[in-house]
């Protein structure tokens, strides 16, 4: 008797591995073959602006055509503050949305310099 479950511990064994790698290989089969078959995607540059620590300057992004609430979230991780807001009116713009900033994009200011925003009014 002890024979007899020891083989048929053997022979499910056997069984539970052959699913397995049958289903192992069939999911790889879908999820490989579908990704050999695809172009690749095209190369894309990315310009990424590091401010350097050796000279303490930070280039200034640019704020235009952006919202002022993600203009304020770009102010603060490139280390830099906010500083006034004043409102104008361009009816090609979007309501808060950012027309024109101070200092300018691409400047060398130290880190928490204040940005100075004109924002299209609402």
């Amino acid at each position: 008797m002890a024979e007899r479950s020891g083989g048929m511990s053997f022979l499910a064994t056997f069984f539970v591995a052959l699913f397995v790698s049958v289903g192992v290989y069939l999911g790889m089969e879908f999820w490989v073959l579908p990704m050999l078959t695809q172009r690749p995607a095209p190369k894309v540059r990315m310009r990424l602006e590091v401010p350097s620590v050796l000279s303490g300057q930070i280039k200034v992004p640019s704020f235009r055509n952006m919202n002022l609430s993600r203009a304020k979230v770009l102010l603060r991780n490139a280390g830099l503050r906010l500083g006034s807001v004043r409102y104008a009116v361009d009816e090609d713009v979007s309501p808060a949305w950012v027309l024109r900033q101070q200092p300018a994009a691409g400047k060398r200011v130290a880190p928490g310099t204040s940005v100075h925003l004109v924002v299209n009014k609402e």
